[in-house]
């Protein structure tokens, strides 16, 4: 009766939100990427301008960004492998 309808509207409710999540790790993959790419632009035009001494020290946070872009990806896929396993677990477990 309503149990049943209660369930899958849990799993249907489950499935919406990793939707969302993973559409939401994938913006802010190409976020990090996009800030990367646009302030080491943004640096090198400054450190032309201005000279490397005063500008060179901000290709860290340049470096910083591309870290978290790799370590986001990593993420991702890191979860994803653990969603794999949990969904095996399910099945063996059902069986």
């Amino acid at each position: 009766g309503s149990q049943n309808h209660t369930i899958q509207f849990g799993i249907f409710t489950n499935f919406a939100k990793t939707i969302r999540m993973k559409f939401y790790n994938k913006i802010m993959l190409y976020f990090w990427l996009f800030v990367a790419a646009f302030l080491f632009i943004a640096v090198t035009y400054l450190c032309i301008m201005e000279g490397f001494r005063k500008w060179g020290f901000y290709y860290l946070f340049v470096g910083l960004t591309v870290f978290m872009y790799f370590m986001r990806r990593w993420m991702m896929k890191r979860m994803d492998r653990h969603m794999q396993y949990l969904e095996e677990q399910k099945k063996n477990n059902d069986n």
